[in-house]
């Protein structure tokens, strides 16, 4: 798990090929970012959240996944993320296929 202070809202920026995404905004100062696979025995999406990036710069939060380079057949990696951010937070996602649950205000 990835923490990061914020003091005030943020943009989450997400680019993922798929998966569940949960957002949980809340009175709090910090973001944290959780990134699992979706199914563990999976070698591709054991990569794809291998390969993701979390950042934070100037109050924007940025996760994503490049694409893969030499996949010519078959799904993407799939990709569970949790992120835990301030209320007000506004959120930016990308993905092929994916799931979105959002808990409080964003």
């Amino acid at each position: 798990m990835q923490k990061f202070a914020t003091p005030t809202p943020i943009t989450t920026i997400i680019d993922i090929p798929a998966g569940r995404l949960q957002l949980i905004a809340a009175d709090r100062t910090d973001a944290t970012v959780e990134i699992r696979p979706t199914n563990p025995a999976k070698t591709r999406d054991v990569q794809a959240a291998e390969q993701t990036t979390v950042t934070h710069t100037d109050g924007i939060l940025r996760i994503h996944t490049p694409q893969p380079t030499h996949q010519l057949f078959g799904p993407s990696g799939s990709l569970q993320i949790t992120v835990q951010l301030p209320t007000g937070s506004h959120l930016q996602a990308t993905a092929a296929a994916a799931e979105l649950r959002g808990v409080g205000r964003l």
